[in-house]
């Protein structure tokens, strides 16, 4: 059984949630988690440290358009990143997905 993983940085908890929730509303994702991490990156030719909220979104493969469309309209860095990664689960998870989401 697979399902699909999303992982986007934020810049904070609020912005995190407000999208999280949206996506559990309509049901483009199954279940969000929020997870703080150290970033380290590039921008405008300067290393950036910044603390970061990472999201792991847990959807069906059905709903991975719509839930990465959803995140690009509304995410607020100037260039979001989604990193997506399709996994194996067990059954009775797979389910519960598939009748959360329906």
């Amino acid at each position: 059984m697979k399902i699909t993983l999303l992982y986007i940085p934020f810049p904070n908890v609020l912005s995190a949630k407000k999208i999280s929730k949206v996506l559990l509303k309509e049901k483009f994702a199954a279940c969000v988690q929020l997870i703080p991490v150290d970033s380290l990156f590039q921008w405008n030719g300067k290393i950036v440290n910044s603390k970061e909220i990472a999201l792991l979104v847990k959807t069906l493969d059905s709903k991975k358009k719509k839930a990465k469309n959803l995140i690009l309209e509304h995410h607020p860095y100037e260039i979001p990143c989604i990193i997506q990664t399709n996994v194996q689960v067990n059954k009775s998870y797979f389910e519960w997905m598939k009748t959360t989401l329906a």
